[in-house]
Protein backbone atom coordinates (compact mmCIF):
# COMPACT_ATOMS: atom_id res chain seq x y z
CA UNK A 1 0.00 0.00 0.00
CA UNK A 2 2.11 3.14 -1.10
CA UNK A 3 0.40 6.54 0.47
CA UNK A 4 -0.14 8.51 -2.09
CA UNK A 5 1.05 11.94 0.10
CA UNK A 6 4.75 10.88 -0.49
CA UNK A 7 4.00 12.47 -4.74
CA UNK A 8 2.08 15.42 -3.74
CA UNK A 9 4.48 18.31 -4.01
CA UNK A 10 4.36 21.29 -0.53
CA UNK A 11 6.49 23.92 0.42
CA UNK A 12 8.37 24.83 3.75
CA UNK A 13 9.87 27.91 4.93
CA UNK A 14 12.55 28.47 7.54
CA UNK A 15 13.35 31.51 9.58
CA UNK A 16 16.93 32.51 10.44
CA UNK A 17 17.95 35.01 12.92
CA UNK A 18 21.84 35.74 11.94
CA UNK A 19 23.82 37.07 14.67
CA UNK A 20 21.15 37.03 17.28
CA UNK A 21 21.65 38.40 20.71
CA UNK A 22 23.25 36.44 23.48
CA UNK A 23 21.04 34.80 26.77
CA UNK A 24 17.74 35.04 27.30
CA UNK A 25 17.63 37.84 24.54
CA UNK A 26 17.77 34.99 21.89
CA UNK A 27 15.07 32.95 23.05
CA UNK A 28 12.80 36.13 23.30
CA UNK A 29 13.06 37.35 20.27
CA UNK A 30 13.20 33.84 18.94
CA UNK A 31 9.86 33.43 20.36
CA UNK A 32 8.08 36.68 18.92
CA UNK A 33 9.33 35.79 15.59
CA UNK A 34 7.21 32.59 16.08
CA UNK A 35 4.28 33.75 17.36
CA UNK A 36 3.84 36.37 14.74
CA UNK A 37 4.86 33.87 11.99
CA UNK A 38 1.84 31.55 13.32
CA UNK A 39 -0.26 34.42 13.58
CA UNK A 40 0.64 35.62 9.74
CA UNK A 41 0.16 31.84 8.42
CA UNK A 42 -3.28 31.32 10.24
CA UNK A 43 -4.42 34.84 8.50
CA UNK A 44 -2.58 34.04 5.15
CA UNK A 45 -2.58 30.89 4.68
CA UNK A 46 -6.17 29.81 5.90
CA UNK A 47 -8.83 27.21 4.76
CA UNK A 48 -8.62 25.10 2.94
CA UNK A 49 -4.90 25.22 3.05
CA UNK A 50 -3.21 24.36 5.66
CA UNK A 51 0.25 24.66 7.76
CA UNK A 52 1.98 22.85 10.38
CA UNK A 53 4.74 24.05 12.72
CA UNK A 54 7.57 21.43 12.92
CA UNK A 55 9.50 23.54 15.73
CA UNK A 56 10.67 26.74 16.32
CA UNK A 57 10.93 29.07 13.13
CA UNK A 58 10.35 26.03 11.37
CA UNK A 59 6.80 25.23 9.10
CA UNK A 60 5.70 23.10 6.30
CA UNK A 61 2.79 24.64 4.17
CA UNK A 62 0.32 22.27 2.04
CA UNK A 63 -2.63 23.45 -0.68
CA UNK A 64 -4.53 20.38 -1.72
CA UNK A 65 -7.24 23.23 -3.32
CA UNK A 66 -4.70 24.03 -6.19
CA UNK A 67 -1.28 22.37 -6.27
CA UNK A 68 -0.32 24.54 -9.40
CA UNK A 69 -0.72 27.69 -7.57
CA UNK A 70 1.51 26.68 -4.84
CA UNK A 71 4.65 28.35 -5.61
CA UNK A 72 3.77 31.43 -6.47
CA UNK A 73 1.16 31.48 -3.36
CA UNK A 74 4.18 30.32 -1.40
CA UNK A 75 6.82 32.85 -2.59
CA UNK A 76 4.01 35.48 -2.12
CA UNK A 77 4.16 34.50 1.76
CA UNK A 78 7.79 34.23 1.94
CA UNK A 79 8.42 37.39 0.80
CA UNK A 80 5.92 39.57 2.68
CA UNK A 81 7.06 37.72 5.66
CA UNK A 82 10.59 38.96 5.28
CA UNK A 83 9.15 42.43 4.35
CA UNK A 84 7.30 42.82 7.43
CA UNK A 85 10.44 40.93 9.83
CA UNK A 86 12.79 43.04 8.71
CA UNK A 87 11.97 45.77 5.76
CA UNK A 88 13.97 46.81 3.31
CA UNK A 89 17.61 46.85 4.93
CA UNK A 90 19.70 44.36 2.99
CA UNK A 91 21.68 44.17 6.20
CA UNK A 92 19.30 42.91 8.18
CA UNK A 93 19.26 40.10 10.51
CA UNK A 94 16.02 38.22 9.91
CA UNK A 95 16.10 35.99 6.67
CA UNK A 96 13.34 33.76 4.93
CA UNK A 97 14.37 30.54 3.19
CA UNK A 98 11.75 28.42 1.20
CA UNK A 99 11.96 24.81 -0.78
CA UNK A 100 9.05 23.76 -2.82
CA UNK A 101 9.49 19.48 -3.59
CA UNK A 102 8.15 16.15 -2.35
CA UNK A 103 8.91 14.93 1.36
CA UNK A 104 12.27 13.81 0.59
CA UNK A 105 13.64 16.99 -0.14
CA UNK A 106 11.97 18.93 2.53
CA UNK A 107 12.77 16.44 5.12
CA UNK A 108 16.61 17.22 4.38
CA UNK A 109 15.66 21.18 4.67
CA UNK A 110 14.36 20.75 8.00
CA UNK A 111 17.37 18.58 8.75
CA UNK A 112 20.03 21.26 8.06
CA UNK A 113 21.17 23.20 10.15
CA UNK A 114 21.20 26.77 10.35
CA UNK A 115 24.81 27.51 9.55
CA UNK A 116 24.36 25.07 6.33
CA UNK A 117 20.90 27.10 5.33
CA UNK A 118 23.38 29.98 5.44
CA UNK A 119 26.12 28.85 2.94
CA UNK A 120 24.33 26.49 0.83
CA UNK A 121 21.60 28.84 -0.06
CA UNK A 122 19.89 32.09 -0.85
CA UNK A 123 16.70 33.71 1.05
CA UNK A 124 14.19 32.79 -1.95
CA UNK A 125 11.81 30.02 -2.54
CA UNK A 126 13.87 27.43 -4.12
CA UNK A 127 13.28 24.30 -5.63
CA UNK A 128 13.33 20.50 -5.36
CA UNK A 129 14.28 18.31 -7.62
CA UNK A 130 10.69 16.69 -8.08
CA UNK A 131 8.77 20.00 -8.86
CA UNK A 132 7.99 20.91 -11.80
CA UNK A 133 11.19 22.64 -13.80
CA UNK A 134 13.40 21.13 -11.17
CA UNK A 135 16.73 23.20 -11.21
CA UNK A 136 14.28 26.98 -11.44
CA UNK A 137 13.81 29.28 -8.84
CA UNK A 138 10.72 31.60 -8.38
CA UNK A 139 11.91 33.95 -11.17
CA UNK A 140 12.82 30.96 -13.53
CA UNK A 141 16.10 31.15 -12.14
CA UNK A 142 18.60 28.57 -10.98
CA UNK A 143 17.72 27.18 -7.50
CA UNK A 144 19.38 25.22 -4.97
CA UNK A 145 18.45 22.03 -4.76
CA UNK A 146 19.37 20.11 -0.83
CA UNK A 147 22.61 19.22 -0.70
CA UNK A 148 21.18 15.22 0.35
CA UNK A 149 25.18 14.78 0.98
CA UNK A 150 25.53 16.68 4.15
CA UNK A 151 22.89 14.33 5.57
CA UNK A 152 24.48 11.00 6.47
CA UNK A 153 21.17 8.96 6.38
CA UNK A 154 18.61 8.47 3.79
CA UNK A 155 15.13 7.90 6.62
CA UNK A 156 12.88 4.97 6.18
CA UNK A 157 10.32 3.79 7.96
CA UNK A 158 8.59 0.06 8.85
CA UNK A 159 5.06 -1.06 10.32
CA UNK A 160 4.41 -2.13 13.96
CA UNK A 161 1.88 -4.80 14.26
CA UNK A 162 -0.28 -5.48 16.79
CA UNK A 163 -0.68 -8.85 17.30
CA UNK A 164 -3.74 -9.50 19.67
CA UNK A 165 -5.98 -6.90 17.72
CA UNK A 166 -4.15 -7.38 14.40
CA UNK A 167 -3.67 -3.80 13.55
CA UNK A 168 -1.16 -1.98 11.76
CA UNK A 169 -1.00 0.59 14.38
CA UNK A 170 2.77 2.64 14.17
CA UNK A 171 5.97 3.09 12.22
CA UNK A 172 9.50 3.54 13.55
CA UNK A 173 11.79 5.86 11.78
CA UNK A 174 15.10 3.88 10.58
CA UNK A 175 18.21 5.91 9.25
CA UNK A 176 20.00 4.02 5.94
CA UNK A 177 23.43 5.09 6.15
CA UNK A 178 24.29 6.94 3.17
CA UNK A 179 27.98 6.35 3.59
CA UNK A 180 28.89 2.83 1.83
CA UNK A 181 26.65 0.80 4.00
CA UNK A 182 27.01 -2.81 3.27
CA UNK A 183 24.27 -4.22 5.67
CA UNK A 184 21.38 -5.54 4.07
CA UNK A 185 18.96 -3.75 5.97
CA UNK A 186 18.30 -0.16 7.61
CA UNK A 187 19.96 0.22 11.00
CA UNK A 188 18.23 2.73 13.76
CA UNK A 189 20.60 5.07 14.13
CA UNK A 190 24.55 3.34 13.55
CA UNK A 191 25.67 6.79 14.74
CA UNK A 192 29.36 5.17 14.84
CA UNK A 193 28.84 4.03 10.94
CA UNK A 194 27.06 7.79 10.47
CA UNK A 195 29.96 9.48 12.27
CA UNK A 196 28.26 11.63 14.47
CA UNK A 197 27.04 12.24 17.89
CA UNK A 198 24.06 10.06 18.96
CA UNK A 199 22.15 13.47 20.35
CA UNK A 200 23.24 15.00 16.85
CA UNK A 201 21.26 12.17 14.96
CA UNK A 202 18.40 12.10 17.73
CA UNK A 203 17.93 15.41 16.76
CA UNK A 204 18.10 15.28 12.88
CA UNK A 205 15.42 12.41 13.08
CA UNK A 206 13.28 13.90 15.71
CA UNK A 207 12.82 17.03 12.84
CA UNK A 208 12.32 14.03 10.10
CA UNK A 209 9.46 12.65 12.00
CA UNK A 210 7.98 15.91 13.04
CA UNK A 211 7.68 16.50 9.25
CA UNK A 212 6.08 13.24 8.06
CA UNK A 213 3.91 12.30 11.10
CA UNK A 214 0.87 13.93 8.85
CA UNK A 215 1.63 11.42 6.04
CA UNK A 216 0.36 8.64 9.01
CA UNK A 217 -2.97 9.90 9.33
CA UNK A 218 -4.61 10.70 12.77
CA UNK A 219 -4.31 7.35 14.34
CA UNK A 220 -1.06 6.31 13.17
CA UNK A 221 1.99 6.87 15.76
CA UNK A 222 5.66 7.12 14.38
CA UNK A 223 8.06 5.90 16.49
CA UNK A 224 11.36 8.37 16.88
CA UNK A 225 14.63 6.32 17.62
CA UNK A 226 16.70 7.97 20.03
CA UNK A 227 19.62 6.88 21.99
CA UNK A 228 19.32 5.88 25.80
CA UNK A 229 22.84 6.92 25.90
CA UNK A 230 21.81 10.73 24.35
CA UNK A 231 19.08 10.36 27.04
CA UNK A 232 21.33 9.23 30.39
CA UNK A 233 23.72 12.21 29.82
CA UNK A 234 22.86 15.38 31.67
CA UNK A 235 23.47 17.49 28.51
CA UNK A 236 22.48 16.04 25.42
CA UNK A 237 18.82 14.80 27.56
CA UNK A 238 18.78 18.50 28.07
CA UNK A 239 19.16 19.61 24.59
CA UNK A 240 16.71 17.09 23.66
CA UNK A 241 14.14 18.41 25.65
CA UNK A 242 14.15 21.76 24.39
CA UNK A 243 13.76 20.46 20.87
CA UNK A 244 10.65 18.39 22.54
CA UNK A 245 9.43 21.22 23.52
CA UNK A 246 9.25 23.45 20.77
CA UNK A 247 7.46 21.07 18.49
CA UNK A 248 3.78 21.71 18.69
CA UNK A 249 1.13 19.79 20.63
CA UNK A 250 -0.80 18.65 17.03
CA UNK A 251 2.79 16.80 16.42
CA UNK A 252 3.83 15.77 19.40
CA UNK A 253 0.30 13.55 19.77
CA UNK A 254 1.12 11.62 16.76
CA UNK A 255 4.98 10.89 17.99
CA UNK A 256 6.28 8.40 20.16
CA UNK A 257 9.75 7.58 21.69
CA UNK A 258 11.67 4.29 20.24
CA UNK A 259 14.47 4.22 22.88
CA UNK A 260 16.78 1.96 21.42
CA UNK A 261 20.38 0.88 22.73
CA UNK A 262 18.68 0.30 26.16
CA UNK A 263 20.51 -1.71 28.96
CA UNK A 264 19.34 -5.12 29.97
CA UNK A 265 19.62 -4.32 33.90
CA UNK A 266 19.41 0.16 33.73
CA UNK A 267 20.36 1.99 36.83
CA UNK A 268 17.06 2.73 38.47
CA UNK A 269 17.49 6.56 38.79
CA UNK A 270 18.79 6.88 35.66
CA UNK A 271 15.79 5.02 34.27
CA UNK A 272 13.29 7.68 36.08
CA UNK A 273 15.02 10.01 35.18
CA UNK A 274 14.45 9.33 31.42
CA UNK A 275 10.73 8.38 31.83
CA UNK A 276 9.77 11.52 33.55
CA UNK A 277 11.73 13.15 30.59
CA UNK A 278 10.29 11.30 28.12
CA UNK A 279 6.42 11.31 29.19
CA UNK A 280 4.93 14.46 29.05
CA UNK A 281 6.52 15.13 25.08
CA UNK A 282 5.23 11.54 23.38
CA UNK A 283 2.23 9.65 23.09
CA UNK A 284 3.76 6.02 23.78
CA UNK A 285 7.59 5.10 24.82
CA UNK A 286 8.54 2.00 23.64
CA UNK A 287 12.42 0.72 25.11
CA UNK A 288 14.53 -1.55 23.15
CA UNK A 289 17.27 -3.87 24.14
CA UNK A 290 19.37 -6.11 21.80
CA UNK A 291 19.74 -9.21 24.65
CA UNK A 292 17.00 -11.12 26.15
CA UNK A 293 17.94 -11.68 29.67
CA UNK A 294 16.50 -8.16 30.56
CA UNK A 295 15.75 -7.21 34.44
CA UNK A 296 12.24 -7.24 34.02
CA UNK A 297 11.69 -5.56 37.85
CA UNK A 298 14.03 -2.48 37.24
CA UNK A 299 11.73 -1.71 33.83
CA UNK A 300 8.26 -2.54 36.02
CA UNK A 301 9.70 -0.45 39.06
CA UNK A 302 9.90 2.52 36.46
CA UNK A 303 7.11 2.20 34.90
CA UNK A 304 8.22 1.70 32.08
CA UNK A 305 5.00 0.31 29.13
CA UNK A 306 6.12 -1.14 26.53
CA UNK A 307 9.84 -3.56 26.18
CA UNK A 308 11.16 -4.35 23.02
CA UNK A 309 14.12 -7.23 21.40
CA UNK A 310 15.94 -5.91 18.73
CA UNK A 311 18.20 -8.77 18.31
CA UNK A 312 21.77 -7.92 17.08
CA UNK A 313 24.54 -10.55 15.01
CA UNK A 314 27.40 -8.56 17.90
CA UNK A 315 24.79 -8.86 20.61
CA UNK A 316 24.75 -12.66 20.64
CA UNK A 317 23.21 -14.98 18.40
CA UNK A 318 20.03 -13.21 17.68
CA UNK A 319 18.09 -16.72 17.94
CA UNK A 320 19.29 -17.47 21.21
CA UNK A 321 18.56 -13.83 22.49
CA UNK A 322 15.02 -14.03 21.05
CA UNK A 323 14.30 -17.11 23.01
CA UNK A 324 15.69 -15.56 26.42
CA UNK A 325 13.66 -12.69 25.82
CA UNK A 326 10.38 -14.98 25.25
CA UNK A 327 10.43 -16.93 28.47
CA UNK A 328 10.42 -13.65 29.70
CA UNK A 329 7.37 -12.64 28.19
CA UNK A 330 4.18 -13.57 31.24
CA UNK A 331 6.82 -11.85 33.28
CA UNK A 332 6.68 -8.93 31.41
CA UNK A 333 3.10 -9.01 30.96
CA UNK A 334 2.56 -9.25 34.77
CA UNK A 335 4.37 -6.79 35.38
CA UNK A 336 2.46 -4.48 33.33
CA UNK A 337 4.55 -3.97 30.17
CA UNK A 338 3.65 -4.91 26.66
CA UNK A 339 6.38 -7.10 25.03
CA UNK A 340 7.76 -6.57 21.56
CA UNK A 341 9.57 -8.19 19.11
CA UNK A 342 11.77 -6.42 16.28
CA UNK A 343 13.20 -7.75 12.92
CA UNK A 344 10.61 -10.53 12.64
CA UNK A 345 12.05 -11.85 9.25
CA UNK A 346 9.22 -14.69 8.26
CA UNK A 347 6.01 -16.61 9.55
CA UNK A 348 7.66 -18.96 11.78
CA UNK A 349 9.11 -15.83 14.00
CA UNK A 350 5.74 -14.65 14.15
CA UNK A 351 3.78 -18.29 15.26
CA UNK A 352 6.33 -18.24 18.46
CA UNK A 353 6.04 -14.65 18.92
CA UNK A 354 1.98 -14.91 19.28
CA UNK A 355 2.35 -18.71 21.38
CA UNK A 356 4.36 -16.15 23.81
CA UNK A 357 1.49 -13.79 23.79
CA UNK A 358 4.22 -10.91 22.61
CA UNK A 359 1.91 -7.90 21.86
CA UNK A 360 3.93 -6.31 19.13
CA UNK A 361 6.14 -7.17 16.14
CA UNK A 362 7.87 -5.41 13.37
CA UNK A 363 10.16 -6.18 10.75
CA UNK A 364 10.27 -7.87 6.74
CA UNK A 365 7.50 -10.45 7.60
CA UNK A 366 5.26 -7.45 9.18
CA UNK A 367 5.46 -4.65 7.06
CA UNK A 368 8.91 -3.64 4.71
CA UNK A 369 10.61 -0.63 4.97
CA UNK A 370 9.31 2.18 2.93
CA UNK A 371 10.39 6.06 2.65
CA UNK A 372 7.03 7.34 4.62
CA UNK A 373 5.07 6.11 7.51
CA UNK A 374 2.71 3.50 7.26
CA UNK A 375 -1.36 4.87 7.84
CA UNK A 376 -3.18 2.73 10.88
CA UNK A 377 -5.11 0.21 9.65
CA UNK A 378 -6.84 -3.62 10.16
CA UNK A 379 -4.70 -6.45 8.96
CA UNK A 380 -5.51 -10.49 9.03
CA UNK A 381 -2.22 -11.69 10.10
CA UNK A 382 -2.50 -14.64 7.35
CA UNK A 383 -2.48 -11.10 5.26
CA UNK A 384 0.94 -10.33 6.57
CA UNK A 385 3.91 -8.67 5.08
CA UNK A 386 1.66 -5.89 4.23
CA UNK A 387 2.83 -4.58 1.06
CA UNK A 388 5.23 -1.44 1.03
Amino acid sequence: MTDHSADTLSAALRVLVIDPPSGRGADGLHARIDRFVQLYLSQHWDAPRRFVRVRDLAYVLYDESDPGGLKDRTEDVRAALEQRLFGDHGDANVKVYGLIGEAGPLQAFMAESDATIQRTREPSLSRGPAADDANAGPDGAAGRAPNHAERPFTPVYCGVYDLEKEILLASILAARPRIGDSASGPMHVAAARLKAAPADLDAALFDVASADAAHAGAHAVVLVPIHFDSLAAAGSRRMLQERFEAAPPDVLKRLGAQVHGAPTSPSHDTLVQIVESLRPHFRLINWVVRQGAVDVDRYRDARVPMLSLAAQPDGGDPAIERARFLAKAASMRNAGILPGIDGVRDAEQIKRCREARVRYVSGAAVAPYRDQPYPAMKVCARDLPCAA
